[in-house]
């Protein structure tokens, strides 16, 4: 029942549907693509929209991701909205009166503890849109304790769309979903980089010696 649910609160968008699609491809990734942090930590991911161009001329009017993790490294904490699509001032999809609505029975931690759905669908125009979001727009943030990750381990968030759509009600196709990895350290540069790096830096003292 919760599917159908689902199903028609996000498939209404296309009742307001435009033959004009964007000639651009949008991607939607989790941010910062690597960041280093080790047990112990806190660590806080931003899911983010991107190149809905300069001037911005796509909006995003809902969007339904899963964010999958390793429930054995990371926890999850929290998430929050931003105020991109609007505001959620109710939990009832039929009041007007509210910016925005997500469906929180499907939000949130899954069952299994290692996926996270987050769930917007924004009531406002498109021309409404464009004074809430930029070139790159965020939409959402997620925060998780490092519950175990070791030196020279990583682990990575997956993300997985499974509806993107613009806010005049199309569905945005051909994008870019970009995952997330936490690692304890920055990868060192090979010998062979090291190398070239001394050459480079010791290239004008060699000069001075021959003249």
């Amino acid at each position: 029942m919760k599917k159908i649910i689902k199903a028609m609160l996000f498939s209404i968008t296309a009742l307001f549907a435009t033959a004009s699609l964007p000639v651009h491809a949008v991607f939607i990734a989790l941010s910062p693509s690597i960041q280093v942090s080790g047990t112990g930590q806190v660590v806080t991911v931003d899911l983010i929209a991107g190149d809905l161009g300069d001037p911005i001329d796509t909006t995003i009017g809902v969007f339904d991701v899963d964010v999958s993790f390793d429930n054995t490294v990371l926890s999850f904490v929290s998430f929050d909205y931003s105020d991109a699509l609007g505001s959620i001032i109710t939990n009832d999809f039929f009041d007007l009166t509210a910016d925005a609505y997500t469906d929180d029975t499907m939000s949130g931690l899954n069952a299994a503890g290692n996926s996270i759905n987050l769930n917007l669908l924004s009531f406002l125009f498109s021309s409404d849109l464009e004074f809430l979001q930029s070139t790159v727009t965020t939409l959402a943030s997620l925060t998780f304790n490092v519950i175990d990750l070791e030196m020279g381990e990583f682990t990575d968030l997956d993300l997985t769309v499974l509806l993107l759509g613009d806010g005049q009600g199309n569905d945005l196709t051909n994008v870019d979903a970009r995952s997330a990895r936490v690692t304890t350290q920055v990868s060192a540069p090979s010998s062979g980089i090291i190398f070239l790096m001394m050459m480079i830096a010791t290239a004008p003292f060699v000069r001075q010696i021959k003249r």
